[in-house]
């Protein structure tokens, strides 16, 4: 058996390797996430209204949670032993379970996904527990994680147990009982003292966002089968595609030249912007899917509009506060252009959804191709200009 199958977890060294790279595990671990993701995208294209919207958010929070809750787990600790793979199967398992319950959740199948989604929160108690023999110095800070876990993981037991809405009601307060102890001033002050590796962070969070991203192609591809080309859906399809690439260009042009401000607040920031990003971006992929299935219609429903629009807005607005919370590396001084061009362009996208109602599908796509490629253009203009004057 190879050695490092029986090293037992222990701290990363140093905490800000740049070199550190995603393990092949993490890899393969997001790939069940894709696959809940899909069911999520498909529950929300079932009942486009405000209270299926609010259905998807509530559902989407916690998975999101989920997969950070890993995330730092490996970010902090080196690990890849056998009871490691073993555990991380087992996790898979419950996320693979989670995912089919998805659809069901608010109903007949309410039990089950309150009870993975708790097996899933007690496997990362496990994780975390078997550090502290191995790793006695993060014994204060895993101590604290694993107290909220297990509140948390009471309440979605309970919550197996009881109707709507109280089951939800619940699922509510775990996650803002776990989310709040990260925030309490004593966890705070011991995360400072073992703060994560920001390359595998940003590289972590930057596959989540091409996983999700993905959703947009995947939801449009299967919902058209063996379609026959029109010069009308060719032309939507291009301006469509394009509109995916300027989203991907937009938050991953300069995500390596970029670092998180040293204040303490942009951390927080950072990190959590990512939860209404993604959720844009999954939510972007169901109104991509209905609005692709608009065209040829007189005027696109306005469900429709409305999902499409906020979701992409709603992205815009989240790499506004990422950008508020990151500087370039050869910044002296953070500055505040990023965060304006991005509320500009979330205005001007929210005026075209907003006064777009009586626009087709082709004329209401090439007018979000036009906004984010002029959004692009301002991007990359003065890095040509810094090219050519060297």
């Amino acid at each position: 058996m190879s050695s490092h199958l029986t090293t037992p977890p222990h701290l990363h060294d140093g905490g800000h390797d740049a070199g550190r790279k995603v393990t092949w595990l993490e890899l393969f671990y997001d790939l069940v996430y894709v696959a809940v993701l899909i069911q999520l995208g498909n529950m929300l294209s079932e009942e486009i209204t405000w209270p299926g919207v609010l259905r998807f958010v509530l559902l989407f929070a916690p998975i999101w949670w989920a997969w950070t809750g890993i995330t730092f787990y490996m970010n902090r600790f080196v690990v890849d032993d056998l009871a490691h793979r073993l555990l991380i199967y087992a996790q898979i398992v419950a996320i693979a379970v989670l995912g089919v319950s998805v659809s069901a959740a608010f109903g007949a199948l309410t039990m089950q996904f309150a009870l993975a989604y708790a097996a899933i929160r007690l496997i990362l108690v496990l994780l975390y527990l078997r550090t502290w023999r191995s790793a006695p110095a993060t014994k204060p800070l895993t101590q604290r994680y694993v107290a909220g876990y297990l509140i948390g993981i009471a309440l979605w037991v309970v919550s197996a147990f009881l109707p709507m809405p109280w089951a939800a009601l619940l699922w509510l307060a775990a996650l803002a009982i776990e989310i709040g102890n990260v925030f309490t001033p004593h966890t705070r002050q011991l995360q400072s003292l073992l703060p994560p590796d920001p390359h595998h962070m940003r590289e972590r969070y930057g596959i989540f966002v091409i996983i999700v991203l993905g959703e947009s192609f995947i939801k449009t591809i299967t919902s058209a089968p063996g379609l026959a080309l029109t010069l009308e859906i060719l032309t939507f399809s291009v301006l469509g595609i394009f509109a995916v690439l300027a989203i991907w260009w937009l938050y991953f042009d300069d995500v390596e030249a970029t670092v998180i401000k040293p204040q303490v607040w942009a951390s927080y920031v950072w990190i959590y912007a990512h939860l209404p990003l993604t959720l844009g971006l999954t939510a972007f992929g169901v109104g991509a899917k209905k609005l692709f299935q608009s065209v040829g219609a007189e005027h696109i429903k306005p469900s429709y509009l409305a999902l499409y629009g906020g979701a992409l807005v709603l992205y815009v607005l989240a790499l506004a506060l990422i950008e508020l919370a990151t500087k370039r590396e050869d910044e002296s001084a953070p500055g505040m252009a990023g965060v304006v061009r991005r509320l500009v362009l979330a205005s001007a996208l929210a005026l075209l959804f907003v006064f777009g109602h009586e626009l087709n599908a082709l004329t209401l796509i090439a007018g979000v191709a036009l906004l984010l490629g002029g959004a692009l253009l301002v991007e990359v203009a003065p890095k040509l200009r810094a090219t050519k004057a060297k």
